[in-house]
Order: structure tokens, then sequence, then C-alpha cells
């Protein structure tokens, strides 16, 4: 998941709407299954045909095709085909529609398939050999989506305004740029932002958005800023020049607490580890992040330790990992893993592991980014890449443990942090000011 930079956008002058691939070829899927809430449910292919549907359809790839047909089948055996089939409510109004096996977490250690239903417009077709389901909505809605499905109900009011004008003004920054050659503005998932369609929190969650309709982070340039979030930044925000490989503006690092710390991180990684002041007055701290992680977190979030962690892998599953994910072949064992060049969060930027194989060659990989150091330490994803190593073994390494800091790559809102401030009694507009100080916080529509 390497970062485009975002693009020079100004505000928008009104609401748009938004499509959202929920369904795409990476998820390699031939057909999916869709059931309407109504009885008024209609679906239209590209040639105008219309039929209406009920209860659980198929919809695949059309057997012998060449030129990308869909094909539905519904539950009385009905069929209709095209390049493109649309479903929508006859009502006019937004009803929801049930889509099966929705990929969630791709590539993350939160990986699973969910039944979700969705508002607004919904489009099947083919696309690079595979099923892609295209769902297309009011802006708003779409936020709301992803407020709920980025946390949970029980968050306090001011975080999840917080969070929906930097998920607002991300999307926006980011519109079309992430997926550049797929049909759809963005993705369903954390590659993009979690969009999970009507949650349970969805209802209660847009009211409470519309004390900040339309409201985006302007950057210092005039452009709306690109509003990174992560879960926890364990106590110190991330470097975006470190941690993307360019400077986001409007985006610093700083201690995650009312005032900055009287040493550097990246120098005394060890001792804020265990700083007793960090544990204390971070606001991502589980001291100040109160409420229990059940409550707060999304509905595919592992209930895990955030702030602080210890995980340990085998050498095995690492070389294991260096052949499946880098590419390496014939790797024996482990010889040396060094990490360097921390971020002032502490993030680790830069590391270098060196193998032997079988024939007794050295080998070595070279790590560049967090993210790739990330993929690597875990068969998954590693939660961050603020970590101490420990490497044990003679001459080879039998098993590293990591203990580390913080749940993603650190950059902007930390929504820990953010549910901490709520709960202390700080505004929505603190919030925000505290995570993007350099930022104006503008009304677009």
């Amino acid at each position: 998941m390497r970062e485009p930079k975002a693009l020079n956008i100004p505000l928008p002058e009104k609401e748009p709407k938004v499509s959202v691939g929920i369904v795409i070829a990476e998820d390699l899927k031939k057909s999916v299954r869709i059931k309407p809430c109504c009885k008024r449910c209609v679906v239209r292919s590209d040639d105008g045909i219309e039929r209406l549907i009920e209860g659980w359809c198929d919809i695949s790839l059309a057997s012998g095709s060449k030129g990308g047909t869909v094909e539905l089948t519904d539950n009385k055996g009905g069929k209709l085909h095209g390049s493109r089939l649309t479903i929508f409510s006859q009502r006019g109004k937004p009803e929801r529609l049930f889509v099966d096996s929705i990929t969630v977490g791709r590539g993350f250690h939160w990986e699973d398939e969910k039944v979700q239903s969705f508002t607004g417009e919904i489009t099947v077709f083919s696309h690079k050999g595979f099923i892609v389901v295209v769902n297309t909505l009011p802006f708003e809605e779409y936020i709301a989506s992803v407020v709920s499905s980025e946390m949970g109900k029980s968050c306090p009011a001011d975080f999840q305004i917080a969070q929906s004008v930097a998920a607002r003004s991300w999307a926006w920054a980011f519109w079309g740029s992430k997926h550049r050659d797929d049909p759809y503005d963005v993705c369903n998932d954390d590659d993009c932002q979690r969009y999970q369609g009507v949650t349970d929190g969805f209802n209660s969650c847009r009211r409470i958005l519309s004390a900040a309709t339309g409201v985006f982070l302007k950057a210092p340039s005039g452009a709306v800023c690109p509003a990174y979030y992560h879960k926890s930044c364990g106590g110190h925000l991330a470097s975006p020049q470190m941690v993307f490989g360019y400077e986001v503006d409007g985006l610093v690092p700083k201690a995650d607490m009312e005032k900055e710390l009287s040493y550097r991180v990246d120098q005394k990684f060890q001792y804020f580890l265990a700083d007793k002041y960090v544990y204390e007055n971070a606001y991502c701290a589980p001291l100040n992040c109160t409420l229990p992680k059940s409550e707060i977190l999304g509905g595919v979030d592992v209930d895990m330790e955030y702030f602080r962690w210890d995980y340990t892998i085998s050498s095995e599953d690492l070389c294991s990992i260096a052949e499946d994910k880098f590419g390496l072949k014939g790797i024996k064992a482990i010889l040396s893993i060094v990490p360097s060049q921390r971020d002032p969060s502490g993030r680790y930027c830069k590391m270098k592991v060196e193998f032997t194989d079988t024939s007794g060659e050295k080998k070595e990989l070279v790590f560049n980014n967090q993210y790739e150091i990330r993929k690597f330490l875990h068969p998954k994803f590693l939660y961050s890449s603020a970590f101490e190593i420990i490497a044990e073994g003679k001459g080879e390494v039998s098993k590293v443990t990591l203990r580390g800091a913080g749940w993603g790559h650190g950059v902007g809102l930390c929504q820990m942090g953010g549910v901490g401030m709520a709960l202390a009694g700080k505004s929505w507009k603190d919030i925000l000011c505290h995570y993007y100080p350099r930022c104006e916080i503008v009304k677009a529509y």
C-alpha cells in the first residue's frame, strides 16, 4: 500500500456523488450474491431491459462469454444478462441491498468476509476478468458509513464529528488518484477508507454528523488537506516524509499529549516505551482512552493492545514470508535483522535482513519504508514499525521478539487519541486542531 501524493484539489462547491468499489478485481471473485430488502427492487441491463427481483440472486460471469458479460439468476430461475447490470429501488428513496462475501481488511491480520448492506445504486460488471460491484451514493452518506465502519457507535459525538471531517477531507484529496485505472473513485477497505455500508451505528452517526456537513480541512496551500488517520500512534505522531516519502501540507510529527516531550523519541525509544509520563498523558494511552475497546473499535478490528504490544515470530516463519511475499527462493536461515533510521515517533523506516540459502550463499533484503518492514515481520501485517527488536540465537536467528507501540502508520488523526480527547471534554474542533495543527477548518457546502 504505497501512497500516491494527494492531488492539489480545491474545496468542492456542492455535495458530490461517490462511486465505491465494494467487490474489486483484487478479490478474484467470479460471482456474487445479492438480496434486496424491498419488493420493488429492479435490475436493469445496459440495453434497458428491466425485471423485478426479490430474495437472494446470483450474479456471475456468463459462461463462454468473450465480452465480459455478467448474468443474474433470480430465486425463481429467471435470468438477465448484459455487460453491466444496475440494481436500484423503484420507490425513489434509499433502500438497502445485501451483498454476500464482502472482503474486509485486505492483506491485513484481520482479513475476513462479511455480508453487508448498502443504500444507493449497485452496479455489477466484469473488470480484469473478475466480477466487480460498485456502489454509487451521496458523499455525506458515504462519510457516515466510513465513520461508523472505522470506529464503534459508542465513541463520543465530538470524536465522530472530527473523524468525519478527516475522512471527508482525505476522500476528496485522493478522489480518483488511488484507483486511477479502476472504474470507481475509492475502494471499500483500508487501502482507501473502511466503508461497510449500513452499519449498526449508521443512522445515529448520520444524525451526529449533521453538525459538520460539508466541513473540510484546508491546508496552508489552500488545497484540501489529505487528512490521514490511523488507529493508535502509541504516544507520538509520525513524520509524513519518513512514512510516505513526501511532505504532507498541514501535518507535522508531534507528541499525542498537551505538551511536547523533553526528549527525542527516535533517540530514546526504549525509554519512551516505558515512560510513566507518556502512559499518564498520551491521549491514546489506556488511562485516557478509557472506554472498553469492544465498544469503540470498528466491526472488523481485533480486540488487542494498541498502545503497547509484544509479538514473537519464528525464524522459520520469517523465511517463509521472505519466499512467499518477496520472492527469495531456497532460504535456509536468517543471519541478522538490522533496522535503522527511526522517524520522530520512533517508527523504523529502513531495515536490512541477511539470509543464507540452501547452497550456503548469502542473500539480503533491504526495506526502505515502514510498509515493507511491517509486511515482512508478520504473516499478514505488523501493527506498526515502532518497536524494539530482540533477536535470539547464536550465528543464526532462531526467533524475533518485538516490543512495540501503536497500530498504523502514525500520521494525522490518532483515532484512540481522538476518543481520549473527547472523553476529556475536548470539542471536535479541538481534536482537529491538535492532529492537524496547520490546517483551517472550513465549510464548503
